[in-house]
């Protein structure tokens, strides 16, 4: 409690390195001593610019606050490292990868990864692309939303939300230079590619627009995208 009977905040509460700053001359105990270490490993993360070490010192800290509100743990971090720490760990979250596929795809079942069937047809499953949406991500590419700690969690979907965005600009450009009827005389191994991040597109366009923290004027825009890709997909598939 601080004076007058308020409660402290972790700024208050901790000095830069994590210490207890409430009172000196005494060793930290063994709690405050495990968070000075979080913040360390943080602090040398945030450094890296590295996706995985970022989330993992943060689940670290996280582990490590014992007596700080989630709410208030991002607060200690930037009170700590400065406030470039909550740029790196968002960015961090919202860039983390599903863990078991590529880019939102795995190999296709049913003609394990080639592409074609028996016949040497164009596999009717994957459209001859040799891979086929991840069940664990549903194709997006992310890792699992629950993961992401309460206090950003909706901060890292308006992160998603602008990479989305610009994800569209950036295939808004290239179709207009590459012209849409060129599309269907791609190489296969182009076509296969721009099919795959069409694929991941219209997964991850399909994710935001299921969340609760998306306004109906996004999922408005979520769905125009969507219909969008979808031709392009058509287009894609025709080759």
């Amino acid at each position: 409690m601080g004076r007058g009977g308020e409660s402290t905040g972790p700024s208050e509460r901790f000095d830069r390195s994590g210490r207890d700053a409430r009172g000196t001359g005494s060793r930290a105990p063994a709690g405050r001593e495990r968070l000075r270490k979080a913040l360390a490993e943080l602090r040398v993360a945030v450094k890296s610019r590295k996706v995985d070490p970022i989330v993992a010192a943060y689940q670290t800290l996280h582990d490590s606050a014992n007596g700080v509100s989630p709410k208030n743990i991002m607060e200690l971090a930037i009170h700590a490292l400065g406030p470039e720490a909550r740029d790196a760990i968002v960015s961090a979250y919202s860039q983390r990868e599903c863990f078991m596929c590529t880019r939102g795809q795995a190999p296709c079942d049913h003609c394990a990864g080639n592409g074609t069937d028996e016949d040497g047809e164009a596999c009717a499953n994957c459209g001859g692309t040799g891979v086929a949406a991840c069940d664990f991500c549903r194709g997006t590419g992310w890792a699992d939303r629950e993961t992401i700690p309460d206090e950003i969690r909706d901060i890292v979907v308006q992160r998603q939300l602008s990479q989305v965005h610009k994800d569209l600009a950036r295939l808004a450009r290239a179709v207009k230079a590459l012209g849409t009827r060129n599309l269907r005389r791609l190489p296969d191994k182009h076509r296969r590619e721009l099919a795959v991040w069409l694929a991941q597109m219209q997964a991850r366009l399909r994710d935001l627009c299921e969340l609760e923290t998306v306004t109906e004027t996004q999922v408005r825009q979520l769905e125009d995208a969507a219909a969008r890709v979808s031709s392009l997909q058509k287009l894609t598939m025709q080759g």
